[in-house]
């Protein structure tokens, strides 16, 4: 049978596009769902896989940055055609921080491609820790020296966190064992105990 030019062509498009229409829906797919269940420290990661036929795998992969960096463990899914939810839970978060995620998978296949959902993201609850800076502890020089009796001085930055301050004194550059008023603090304070 011998088509005419216009003919041809238009059977030839024809037909690309149903060739074109059945790759694109027959592969697998893969969709990052919403997470849920998000608190201060944990959060409940969900997608969505069409297997397309074949047996699948899949996990998150999740990170405080868009590079990610963490995974949870992979769940194997039997093979079949429709689409199967899963879901996976991380814990030790950390508040008030955002979290990058997205669901992967990966087909059973030699040489298959693994296929990477888009990434989305989700910020715990909860209160942020308290800021801290550096601790800061200066020793001042000694005042009210006498022959038995001194004033030990000096100032504790504690960066926001309540700490312990003493002296260690002594006779040598060893100091030796003797301490001197325990203090706890969390804000900038000037430390003055008097030796015995």
């Amino acid at each position: 049978m011998k088509l005419s030019g216009r003919l041809r062509i238009l059977v030839t498009l024809l037909l690309l596009g149903t060739v074109a229409a059945f790759s694109e829906g027959s592969g697998p797919s893969i969709a990052t769902n919403d997470a849920t269940a998000v608190s201060a420290n944990s959060a409940e990661l969900h997608g969505t896989i069409n297997p397309a036929g074949g047996a699948t795998a899949g996990w998150f992969e999740w990170g405080t940055t868009s590079a990610l960096g963490k995974r949870t463990d992979a769940q194997i899914f039997p093979e079949g055609t429709a689409a199967i939810t899963f879901a996976a839970s991380i814990r030790n978060l950390e508040p008030r921080t955002t979290y990058y995620f997205r669901a992967v998978l990966y087909r059973a296949v030699a040489g298959a491609p693994i296929i990477n959902g888009d990434v989305k993201t989700f910020t715990t609850s909860g209160d942020a820790g308290p800021s801290t800076t550096s601790i800061i502890v200066v020793t001042g020089d000694a005042t009210a020296l006498t022959s038995s009796t001194a004033t030990l001085n000096g100032t504790v930055n504690p960066g926001g966190a309540a700490v312990s301050a003493w002296f260690d004194w002594g006779t040598s550059r060893s100091l030796g064992i003797a301490r001197t008023s325990s203090t706890s603090q969390a804000a900038p304070r000037l430390c003055r105990p008097r030796s015995r």
